[in-house]
């Protein structure tokens, strides 16, 4: 079974996965819960190491090289947070993952972290402001991580030069509240 399959298995099912993307950094994992994939992209409603919600992650499915599950690590993590009693919200599956992720991004006002082309100076955060389906874009009102959350802009983004995304992770939150303290005493 590819596995892209064995994450599609795990859809709907309530266990923790393991996902490894990025091979050239064989500890960087995502955990989380399998909610959507399809051939460009797939979505996992992440869980911190300590068992906590996390937002939500995106990926490109031809990046997966590993998929651990069923370990005493990812068992304990999903104790933890049956537990605490954390969930996510459901991300509607109307269409493809990428539109349905950051129209669930957009929707929810929720920070995203995106990561453009496959370099580390590619990253941008903030709010999606925008999505433009006929020229396949998006634009993002700019939080400035070095500005203590200030805005900072905006920035045009194509839907196919996405690497990556993130979107209310505990990082993405922390920002979203600079930005709103940072907004109310302007």
């Amino acid at each position: 079974m590819s596995l892209q399959n064995l994450f599609k298995s795990f859809i709907g099912k309530n266990e923790i996965l393991s996902v490894y993307c990025n091979p050239d950094d064989k500890h960087s994992a995502i955990v989380g819960f399998a909610k959507q994939i399809d051939d460009d992209y797939m979505i996992c409603n992440s869980v911190t190491r300590y068992g906590k919600y996390d937002g939500y992650l995106l990926r490109k499915t031809e990046n997966i090289f590993r998929v651990d599950y069923g370990s005493h690590y990812e068992t304990s993590l999903f104790r933890v947070f049956t537990h605490h009693k954390q969930s996510h919200k459901e991300i509607p599956s109307n269409n493809t993952v990428f539109i349905n992720y950051i129209q669930f991004a957009k929707d929810s006002g929720f920070v995203a972290y995106v990561g453009i082309r496959d370099h580390d100076d590619g990253t941008v955060s903030g709010y999606i402001d925008e999505i433009d389906f006929d020229s396949e874009t998006f634009t993002i009102h700019i939080i400035a991580r070095e500005r203590e959350g200030a805005f900072d802009g905006f920035t045009v983004v194509s839907f196919d030069d996405v690497y990556y995304m993130c979107c209310d992770t505990e990082f993405d939150r922390y920002f979203q509240k600079l930005n709103q303290l940072t907004t109310e005493t302007q």
